[in-house]
């Protein structure tokens, strides 16, 4: 008859090697809207898609080009990039998500991104709004200026100041 120390070592081999299967399953579930997002928000030139894996207990990120060459993002993407990937990511999970919360906030998106990437960023944000209700938080009048373009039916607010008696907030229409 097999010990009680052998009997919970099997048992545990078998709830790794099942985790490792059930995370790489749920990332699987990520990649349509990954290849989706990306070809909007396109962080990075060489690259035309992104994945996410689970390998040896850690998440590694790959950029994978059209030819099939796959590198580590944090081995070769800036920060806006990186940025980027971790909002496509975000965005991703957000929509595959069991849950039923039908809303999305994001705090201050635009980080480190350029012009470009603000308006691409915009029309994102814009895609997944058909399906989510988004809250995004900016001090970024550029990257405001890009959402309110991408959402003309949108609502926006100022936040002025913040006083004793609370915030001061105005409807924006710039």
């Amino acid at each position: 008859m097999m010990s009680l120390a052998r009997v919970i070592e099997i048992l545990n081999d078998e709830l790794q090697r099942r985790r490792y299967d059930f995370i790489n399953q749920r990332l699987k579930e990520l990649d349509p809207y990954i290849n989706n997002y990306v070809k909007i928000l396109s962080p990075h030139p060489r690259f035309s898609n992104v994945r996410i894996r689970y390998e040896n207990g850690n998440f590694w990120l790959k950029g994978i080009s059209d030819s099939g060459e796959e590198v580590y993002a944090r081995a070769l993407f800036s920060t806006a990039q990186l940025n980027e990937t971790a909002i496509i990511l975000l965005l991703a999970m957000a929509n595959t998500a069991k849950h039923k919360l039908d809303f999305i906030i994001l705090d201050d998106p635009s980080q480190s991104l350029d012009s470009k990437g603000k308006e691409n960023l915009a029309k994102l944000l814009a895609k997944v709004a058909e399906s989510k209700q988004l809250i995004i938080c900016t001090m970024d009048t550029e990257f405001a200026e890009c959402i309110k373009n991408s959402f003309p039916a949108g609502k926006f607010y100022l936040f002025e100041e913040y006083t004793e008696r609370g915030p001061v907030v105005k409807a924006w229409n710039p």
